[in-house]
């Protein structure tokens, strides 16, 4: 993950990055067996970024309870705690390592901007069926991909969310109107009417 990240800090890197056929590739027309439609499953283990947002303690990662839990009903509370502790530190360098990748190639250009943007706009589209209370979870991604993604663009919020709020005017709260990078259209809207939302209210 660092030597990704240490990789990406050079713009031409970068740039090979966001070119490569597997970065943001587009679901196909006519899905088949041997093209499938790209859900939120295929998106985390195909895409470039996908497997390094995939690490996680919870139970769709066994490996890490099995590593560090692996005698859990013989350990005492100290190596419990201490087993808790190691994954925290592990964990929080990861988060800050993505984050750092990720505002590497958003400031690299406008060009790079433009595919992380596409990039996180297709893994939240792609894990729509998240938003239902019942949904097939080998279609979609992981808890551990979506923590690690929701928590780098917490990181990457934190420029405008100081306690004073002094950036609070940089947020365009029309974004998602204007902007067609995300189909909204079908979500339950909380203080707008479908027609005010049709007619750009």
């Amino acid at each position: 993950m660092r030597a990704l990240a240490l990789l990406v800090s050079n713009k031409q890197a970068a740039s090979a990055m966001i070119a490569m056929p597997n970065w943001n590739p587009p679901t196909p027309a006519a899905p088949t067996a041997e093209a499938p439609a790209w859900n939120g499953r295929i998106f985390e283990l195909y895409t470039v970024l996908g497997p390094f947002l995939r690490p996680s303690s919870f139970p769709d990662d066994p490996t890490v309870g099995q590593q560090y839990f692996s005698a859990g009903a013989q350990m005492s509370r100290q190596q419990l705690a201490s087993s808790i502790e190691s994954l925290q530190v592990i964990f929080h360098t990861l988060h800050n390592t993505l984050h750092v990748l990720f505002k590497d190639i958003l400031k690299a250009s406008k060009d790079h901007r433009e595919a992380v943007l596409s990039w996180i706009a297709s893994a939240l589209e792609k894990n729509s069926a998240r938003t239902k209370m019942n949904y097939d979870k080998t279609a979609v991604s992981s808890d551990g991909f979506m923590v690690n993604l929701s928590t780098v663009l917490l990181k990457l919020c934190e420029p405008f969310l100081d306690p004073a709020f002094a950036k609070v005017d940089s947020i365009d709260s029309g974004y998602f109107v204007a902007s067609s990078r995300m189909d909204l259209s079908k979500d339950t809207k909380l203080a707008a009417t479908s027609d005010e939302t049709a007619s750009g209210i």
